[in-house]
């Protein structure tokens, strides 16, 4: 099976739910693979409710009211989760598997360079409703994912191509709007 299959798979199993916790790490990857779910859900007409967390323990979960979507975040807790009634969308390694996990890894792509939690969560949003892929490349940045390769690559690439930027060369400068004197 390959990603895109998987991810189709992971929709189908989020839109037969009634309400979804949104649990996402607090970095600019996981606010903006929030943003994505969430749009989605809302279009979708299904009850959601976003929680931002710096890591995801054994609490969170517990709290967790129903069904969860883990976004930037759960591969490394994948012995703790609600098996069945979580859904995995994190760019990090894990040398564990779980079945209802959208991970870069499972399907041979680099998920520190090719792409973010916030792409992850675009390829399953996109499959709930219409969702333009421009905050997933935000996300995609916001993990510094261009830094690399001085571009973005692989399924970022692709996403980028989907969303309403227009990619250029530039200088990467950091705080480049920001005056160079005081």
């Amino acid at each position: 099976m390959g990603i895109e299959k998987k991810a189709a798979e992971l929709a189908q199993v989020i839109q037969q739910q009634e309400h979804v916790d949104i649990i996402t790490h607090c970095d600019a990857d996981g606010i903006t693979g929030a943003a994505i779910a969430k749009q989605a859900l809302d279009r979708a007409g299904i009850q959601n409710e976003v929680r931002v967390v710096r890591y995801l323990n054994k609490q969170v979960l517990e709290e967790t009211r129903s069904f969860a979507w883990l976004i930037d975040l759960g591969n490394g807790n994948i012995r703790d989760i609600k098996k069945g009634q979580t859904v995995i969308t994190d760019h990090h390694f894990s040398n564990e598997y779980y079945e209802y996990s959208l991970n870069p890894f499972y399907f041979g792509v680099d998920g520190e360079t090719q792409v973010s939690g916030a792409g992850l969560a675009h390829m399953v949003a996109s499959r709930i409703a219409d969702i333009d892929a421009t905050l997933a490349i935000i996300g995609a940045i916001g993990d510094l994912q261009d830094v690399q390769h001085r571009r973005l690559v692989g399924l970022n690439r692709v996403l980028l191509r989907n969303s309403r930027i227009d990619a250029k060369k530039d200088l990467r400068m950091y705080g480049r709007n920001q005056p160079l004197f005081r």
